[in-house]
């Protein structure tokens, strides 16, 4: 897998079952928009997570839904600028 970005999940100080639930929700929220992960064995209680855009029609579509439900406008990005009326 070519990696775009990797996470370093640590979890000393949270319990078994938390630390789980926690790891779940990352990687079912990763793969909702739209990101390939895959885990390997960390040091110190931890997991590694690399990630790679598996979609980047659907990760556009998902900052873009983000955006309209924050109120941010689709116009909006790091080259230009415009401002709501």
């Amino acid at each position: 897998m070519d990696t775009d970005y990797v996470i370093v999940y640590r979890f000393a100080d949270t319990g078994k079952v938390e630390a789980v639930r926690q790891f779940h929700k990352l990687i079912e929220r990763l793969a909702s928009i739209g990101i390939a992960t895959e885990v390997r064995n960390g040091e110190n209680h931890s997991v590694l997570v690399f990630t790679r855009l598996a979609s980047e029609d659907h990760l556009k579509g998902e900052v873009y839904r983000s955006r309209s439900v924050l109120g941010v406008p689709s116009c909006f990005n790091h080259r230009s600028r415009c401002y709501p009326e």
